[in-house]
């Protein structure tokens, strides 16, 4: 039987995974995980090594406790071997094990691995168990786009993409509504890299327009000096309070550095992006829709 997740946790974590694991009943996400001490009976690591097999994706459940009980990190050698893409759910204001914060250093095409921060401690852990929800439904294709989106397949590319991205029908402004259907239309094995390329192009453009204009009409206490950069944008909306999760924006600006700067990409590692593509995409889309209504809001004050 195939498993949806397994989650890699300390055993002082107990009532956290626990709750955990009943959010992920409420939505029938199966998963796995074992409490473990310091004395490992003999047949767990040969369980472990199964559920790793059978999971489609890892949570590694980021705490003090998890960082301190060193003989599970194991678990994140294991899933980088099989490949396993990994949730980093993060309660605690922490930095990663050196074998995971590794992996992050490099570019994803490079690692070939996917790797998703979700800083849960800064909004108090209950708010991003929902993000997280979200995020594995769409990695085990289980929401309504995801169907929608296989009945797309077979339609014109601005029919499809409104259906996977239904925010894009949410865009007044025609000129921007026109260049991401565009940059939808080319998320296939071929042109995924140029797709990604076009929609972080526009993710960079419209947060720093956003900000360029809200240092000019004197909305932001604390505005970037020097000349704006997608990473300064980023740092000054986080210390604005206008964003919460400093580590996905960064993910993002991560992934426009490597379609910008990297070289053109293997058949092979066209087909590691399409994996992750309705994810990633949709999240351009999304902060794409929320800074271009911030924007439209206080040109129209100003």
């Amino acid at each position: 039987m195939q498993l949806d997740v397994y989650i890699s946790c300390s055993r002082r974590d107990k009532t956290l995974v626990e709750t955990i694991g009943n959010e992920l009943k409420k939505v029938a996400i199966t998963f796995w995980y074992a409490l473990r001490g310091h004395v490992i009976r003999m047949e767990m690591p040969s369980a472990v090594e199964k559920a790793l097999d059978k999971a489609s994706i890892v949570i590694l459940v980021l705490s003090s406790n998890y960082i301190n009980d060193s003989y599970i990190h194991s678990d994140i050698r294991r899933a980088l071997e099989k490949g396993k893409p990994i949730i980093v759910y993060a309660v605690e204001d922490i930095d990663y094990p050196e074998m995971l914060h590794n992996v992050i250093a490099k570019s994803p095409k490079k690692s070939g691995m996917s790797v998703i921060p979700i800083d849960a401690w800064k909004v108090g852990g209950t708010p991003n168990q929902a993000l997280l929800i979200n995020i594995l439904l769409v990695f085990l294709g289980r929401t309504e786009e995801e169907k929608q989106f296989q009945a797309s397949l077979k339609l014109d590319y601005y029919s499809g993409s409104q259906i996977l991205f239904p925010q894009i029908g949410g865009f007044a402004d025609e000129e921007l509504r026109d260049k991401l259907n565009r940059a939808v239309s080319f998320l296939n094995i071929e042109n995924v890299d140029i797709g990604l390329f076009l929609l972080s192009k526009e993710f960079e453009a419209i947060i720093k327009q956003y900000v360029e204009a809200a240092s000019f009409a004197n909305k932001l206490h604390d505005p970037p000096k020097g000349t704006l950069t997608l990473d300064s944008a980023i740092n000054c909306i986080y210390r604005e309070g206008i964003i919460t999760d400093r580590a996905v924006m960064h993910f993002l600006r991560q992934t426009r550095n490597d379609r910008a700067h990297g070289t053109m990409p293997s058949p092979a590692e066209r087909q590691l992006l399409m994996n992750d593509v309705k994810y990633i995409a949709g999240m351009y889309v999304g902060w794409i829709k929320y800074f271009k209504d911030l924007y439209d809001a206080l040109i129209k004050v100003t």
